[in-house]
């Protein structure tokens, strides 16, 4: 069976070529014969009968235009073809040239025929490709259209266009219609193909990265772990495809705060990073970075020193490399330093990235926002108060500027400058800084959140500066009952 498959495939080829040669009559006999092996392999209904069926019925009807309709359906077949090769380097002129194939198309074998769709999922794949998606949207739902009425349900074009769709509308964010037709995709790729096959991985891929970005990190662990299963069971085995799972699992896990198990996927992930490349390989320095993070999650901060150490070392040296990704590491690098109390080099290191990062980005870009977070939380533990307040406002500036709907990120800036403000005696800014902290953060986390907490604790010492004993027992109170709930250790003191 295997070797009339693949007898199949090449007679399929054969006739394929001959047709865009112009050479239809040519093609009739490859694509027949092509078409009655699918018949004896797949059976009369599979889409693999279905695609050599139709490919027969094109070469028998070309063959009956007349010369000058054959030489328009060359002439489309070649705008098509040319549109393909265009895509990336010229997407414009490709546009054009899809366009200018559609059009033939439609004047020389009607509105809604298949070779129609394909230059309508042609143009929507290239208006993906400059970022257009209301484009893209608009013309894979025209292939849509004209799949859902002339293929069989499990044809796996039909997953193309929808899994395309499901892309242009992640972009725009619609959300519900995104993942609904990944998850339709997937499944009619799931009744067509393989179990392994490649369609499958990447429609899992996208639906994966889209509930990652969405936050919907339980789904996205799901979506990753299936698609690791597949790579594991599919041979001949591709290891940087396994390390790539694993890595993408591995960021999930720690956005779900299960560390140890995202430990485990990073530690295999750089394995095999380290197997696979030269010891400097940008790769290896991305993997090293999350692992990195990780193990400072799980406070194991001499580890996670040693993997920054070693990621600032690779990226430093990788010519032409994105700088950006060197103030990451930096900044990474001198998070560690400081829960190890190496206050001096971790202040060198987050000045060195928002140097980098002010240099790389618009001045009120949410990066350098959190390296003026950090360096001036390190500023705080050197007790240098004042240039502690000024990274500290200019952060939150940015953060209010920049990133108007992340709560979290706003709250976490103003109880920073409130512990910089409580620490210069300025208690009534201090105040207002928790106070709003606090609303924010109880409008945004669940009630016994820890941050919650911190923004009580805080509170309570201003309070306690104001001789507001009665105020601050309660915002004592409050912060000691949600640390109980919340956290396995003591909470922290006062500072």
């Amino acid at each position: 069976m295997a070797e009339k498959a693949k007898q199949r495939d090449e007679l399929g080829a054969k006739a394929d070529a001959l047709i865009q040669e112009g050479k239809f009559a040519a093609a009739i006999e490859p694509a027949d014969a092509c078409a009655r092996l699918s018949r004896g392999i797949d059976g009369p209904k599979h889409w693999r009968t279905f695609d050599a069926e139709q490919r027969l019925k094109l070469a028998e009807m070309a063959k009956g235009f007349p010369e000058d309709k054959q030489q328009k359906l060359r002439d489309a077949m070649a705008a098509e073809a040319e549109a393909k090769n265009a895509e990336t380097a010229k997407p414009q002129d490709a546009l054009k040239l899809a366009q200018t194939a559609r059009d033939r198309y439609c004047e020389l074998l009607g509105e809604e025929t298949l070779e129609v769709a394909r230059i309508w999922h042609l143009i929507g794949r290239i208006d993906l490709g400059m970022n257009n998606a209301n484009g893209a949207k608009d013309a894979n739902k025209s292939a849509l259209k004209i799949r859902r009425k002339s293929l069989p349900v499990t044809h796996p074009d039909l997953g193309r266009s929808l899994n395309n769709l499901g892309f242009a509308q992640s972009n725009l964010g619609d959300k519900t219609s995104a993942i609904d037709n990944y998850q339709k995709a997937i499944r009619i790729w799931k009744a067509g193909l393989s179990a392994n096959d490649p369609l499958i991985v990447m429609g899992l891929n996208n639906l994966a990265a889209f509930q990652n970005s969405i936050q919907e990190y339980e789904e996205a662990k799901k979506s990753y772990t299936e698609i690791l299963a597949i790579r594991q069971q599919t041979l001949p085995k591709d290891p940087l495809d396994i390390a790539q799972s694993l890595f993408n699992l591995g960021d999930v896990q720690n956005s779900l705060r299960e560390y140890e198990a995202a430990k485990k996927s990073h530690a295999e992930a750089l394995d095999i990073f380290r197997k696979a490349y030269r010891k400097d390989h940008p790769n290896i320095a991305t993997s090293l970075n999350n692992l990195g993070v990780v193990q400072y999650a799980l406070r194991e901060y001499e580890a996670a020193k040693k993997s920054h150490t070693e990621a600032l070392d690779i990226r430093r040296k990788v010519p032409l490399i994105d700088r950006s990704y060197v103030a990451t590491s930096l900044n990474n690098l001198g998070l560690v330093q400081h829960a190890l109390r190496e206050y001096e080099a971790a202040k060198r290191n987050h000045t060195e990235a928002l140097d980098i990062r002010r240099k790389a980005f618009s001045k009120d870009h949410p990066d350098i926002a959190m390296s003026l977070n950090n360096l001036g939380l390190v500023q705080d533990s050197l007790r240098e108060y004042e240039a502690a307040k000024r990274n500290h406002t200019e952060a939150l500036d940015i953060f209010r500027t920049a990133l108007p709907k992340d709560q979290k990120k706003i709250a976490a800036s103003l109880n920073n400058l409130g512990n910089v403000q409580y620490s210069l005696r300025d208690y009534e800014a201090a105040n207002q800084s928790y106070t709003e902290a606090l609303a924010i953060r109880r409008k945004a986390l669940p009630k016994d959140h820890p941050d919650i907490a911190m923004s009580l604790n805080g509170l309570g010492n201003v309070q306690k500066s104001f001789r507001e004993y009665e105020a601050a027992k309660q915002s004592y109170t409050d912060a000691l009952a949600i640390y109980r709930k919340a956290l396995p250790v003591a909470p922290p003191t006062s500072p």
